[in-house]
């Protein structure tokens, strides 16, 4: 509210999960909750792309953007395909309820940990895709694209390790 009644022109991004975050479950082999609703995942360069088309459109000042992938997958399924084409060695995880992560939190003073899983309890309570609707974003920016096989893909191609791969 203060930036919109500031008086100065704004955009405000609401981007959905990113394709990227995978990588820190993936690094400690562990899901925080249960994710029981599907996340519309997006690739941090659709988001960038986005992003920056904002910044070059007069029509996205004082807009308040929420920005979705293209297709609804659940974490259950996104991390066990990225790592059979990634990281084969890794098969599984371990699912951590969330009551657990945060006593675990709490006791040795992990407030990382302690307000990560107070943010997944939010979505495995409410979900994401009830926040905003795409379809401004989309129109005025253009839809995000990279699908989860195109975004592994891309991963599989990077020859230069980036600092968020395990």
């Amino acid at each position: 509210a203060a930036v919109k009644n500031s008086g100065l022109p704004y955009t405000i991004f609401c981007p959905s999960w990113f394709f990227e975050m995978t990588f820190n479950f993936i690094r400690r082999k562990v899901i925080l909750g249960k994710h029981p609703r599907p996340y519309h995942w997006l690739s941090a360069d659709d988001f960038g792309r986005m992003v920056a088309v904002a910044y070059q459109k007069e029509e996205a000042h004082n807009k308040h953007f929420y920005m979705m992938g293209p297709e609804p997958l659940l974490m259950h399924d996104v991390l066990p395909r990225i790592c059979a084409r990634l990281y084969p060695d890794i098969t599984s995880f371990r699912q951590v309820p969330l009551w657990m992560a945060k006593l675990i939190a709490r006791a040795t003073g992990n407030t990382r940990m302690l307000e990560g899983s107070r943010l997944m309890a939010y979505f495995d309570k409410i979900g994401i895709e009830v926040v905003g609707d795409p379809a401004e974003a989309n129109a005025i920016l253009g839809a995000p694209e990279t699908t989860l096989d195109q975004w592994i893909a891309i991963q599989e191609a990077d020859q230069v390790k980036s600092p968020w791969r395990p």
